[in-house]
């Protein structure tokens, strides 16, 4: 009985864990930096509304090992030079390196026109 309790919690914390997903406020990209760590850091120009419970509000990663990154590193980069909002949703936070950082992980990228 003990076992199957215990599976039981694990199952129902896994699922919200799976979960996590949240949009965030459109915004405008104000710096990108290609990081050594493997780890794209995007500063927007304001705090981007995101529920992840991250630390860093104007900042997020997006990590080269993403299945979407090459499609996703050149959208970033095209609404960056544009002058466009971006949107999207994160899925919990990270550091970009072992430092200690709480940035948000870019999951998914909106382009947005003004």
């Amino acid at each position: 009985m003990k076992k199957i309790f215990s599976l039981l919690i694990i199952f129902l914390s896994s699922i919200g864990v799976a979960q996590a997903n949240s949009s965030f406020t459109p915004a405008y990209v104000d710096e990108i930096i290609v990081h050594d760590s493997d780890s794209i850091i995007i500063k927007f120009t304001s705090d981007v509304a995101a529920n992840e419970g991250c630390v860093l509000k104007n900042q997020m990663i997006l990590r080269s090992t993403h299945a979407r990154f090459d499609r996703m590193y050149p959208a970033l980069l095209s609404a960056f030079y544009s002058g466009k909002k971006i949107g999207g949703w994160v899925n919990g936070c990270g550091a970009f390196n072992s430092g200690s950082g709480n940035y948000p992980m870019l999951n998914r990228l909106d382009l947005k026109k003004d």
